[in-house]
């Protein structure tokens, strides 16, 4: 990293997704390196997804230069509202940040987000991406047209740091289940149960109901 922002200048997209010290890839930049993004002259479009420990620090010094439109934060679970507010304080050309799935997030984003573009005279709008955050999708916030809040999840939930691999069950738990449901009846109930399930509700990954359906359809066809 300390390679590219003395070199590099020039770099206008950047994307650092995992790269912290405690990301589960172990692909790991250190504090120094993240600092050095600050030195980026013409930086804009900024993703730093799936970080354990986000380096809040050079993330507000890159903010202060005021030159961020594109900002995407998935799935970040140590981010906090204070630096949030800091970035959409200090870039008011920011078009798009993207929170979702970090879960330290509230209103009170929302709100700075909403204070922040009342005081905007260059018309750009900003979309503030909230899905799977602390912010309640019946949260009352003041319309405006500079700001867009979506409560879309864009978060790839197994990317992040702090997923658990035993969430979901072992393949070999539902091929047992499967084989369990002996008659017509119970196959088909059992089928379209996994069909219309939420994944992440009923601890079925999208992977897991993909073999359930192919396995029914299969044995319903013999």
């Amino acid at each position: 990293m300390d390679a590219i922002t003395r070199n590099c200048l020039k770099i206008e997209e950047l994307n650092i997704s995992g790269c912290s010290g405690s990301s589960r890839k172990g692909g790991s930049v250190t504090d120094s390196g993240f600092r050095g993004l600050a030195a980026l002259p013409n930086l804009f479009d900024l993703t730093m997804s799936y970080m354990g420990n986000m380096p809040e620090a050079a993330l507000e010094a890159v903010a202060r230069k005021g030159k961020l439109r594109k900002l995407v934060c998935r799935g970040c679970p140590t981010l906090t509202d204070d630096v949030c507010i800091s970035v959409i304080t200090s870039c008011d050309e920011l078009e798009l940040f993207d929170l979702s799935g970090c879960n330290l997030v509230t209103i009170a984003t929302v709100q700075a987000a909403l204070d922040s573009v009342k005081l905007r005279t260059n018309g750009v709008k900003l979309t503030l991406v909230v899905g799977y955050t602390s912010v309640c999708r019946s949260a009352a916030v003041e319309k405006n047209p500079l700001l867009e809040v979506d409560l879309s999840d864009l978060c790839i939930h197994r990317l992040r740091p702090d997923f658990n691999d035993n969430y979901y069950p072992p393949l070999s738990a539902i091929a047992l289940v499967v084989e369990a449901a002996r008659t017509f009846e119970t196959l088909v109930n059992f089928y379209w149960t996994a069909w219309r399930c939420n994944p992440e509700d009923s601890r079925l990954c999208a992977h897991c109901c993909e073999i359930l359906k192919s396995y029914a359809f299969n044995t319903l066809a013999l």
